[in-house]
């Protein structure tokens, strides 16, 4: 019983062991290479979210390893950003058309994403953003801080002043004296907001360069 049990279990060995590779793709946008996965076996194949694997028959496997499967010698024939999944296999992507899969529409965002990184690399280093500039910055925001502060106050104050005078005045005198306090808070607010706009936008490009958002 033993003797047998023992050869079923070598004869299943091969079956446990072995099992097709398989070529992953992004439900989100059909066609989109997500990986290639070695062979394994499908119980254990974790899918990443949005993703679909299928898996590639025996007979294909010594080109679809040659074309995409990473880690093999010599490198595999399709460079990463040019590989899409069609029919179920990895294949490269044509050279133009409509929509995203496309190495035009990969090269032009590529290229992008460079002059973008290079205008923040440029603007990191350029006289704007140094540590001069930043202090700058800093001491502008912090007197602004100050000047609202002291704004605001005095605001309080005319406004309390001029409710206290209310009695000795008619109706108009009073209108005219609130007009104007409230004209003179909007002037000096829309002079602060462009000012304060200026520096806050300076800051945050600065930030934005050397934290590199996108």
């Amino acid at each position: 019983m033993r003797t047998t049990l023992v050869f079923v279990l070598l004869l299943l060995l091969p079956l446990v062991a072995w099992s097709d590779d398989f070529i992953c793709e992004d439900t989100q946008t059909p066609g989109k290479y997500r990986r290639y996965q070695p062979s394994q076996d499908p119980s254990t194949l974790l899918l990443q979210p949005d993703e679909v694997c299928h898996p590639i028959p025996e007979a294909d496997l010594p080109a679809q390893r040659a074309a995409c499967m990473d880690g093999t010698t010599p490198p595999p024939t399709i460079p990463l950003k040019y590989r899409m999944v069609s029919g179920e296999r990895c294949v490269e992507m044509p050279q133009g058309g409509q929509g995203p899969l496309t190495k035009n529409a990969v090269d032009a965002a590529e290229n992008a994403l460079k002059a973008q990184t290079d205008a923040y690399t440029q603007e990191k280093g350029g006289p704007e953003c140094g540590e001069k500039q930043l202090a700058q910055l800093t001491s502008k925001l912090n007197q602004q801080k100050g000047q609202k502060h002291a704004a605001m106050e005095t605001a309080r104050q005319n406004i309390n002043a001029a409710i206290d005078a209310m009695s000795k005045w008619d109706l108009s005198t009073g209108q005219a004296m609130l007009k104007q306090i409230v004209d003179d808070i909007y002037t000096q607010e829309n002079a602060d907001i462009d000012d304060h706009y200026k520096w806050d936008n300076d800051l945050y490009r600065c930030l934005r360069a050397y934290i590199g958002i996108r």
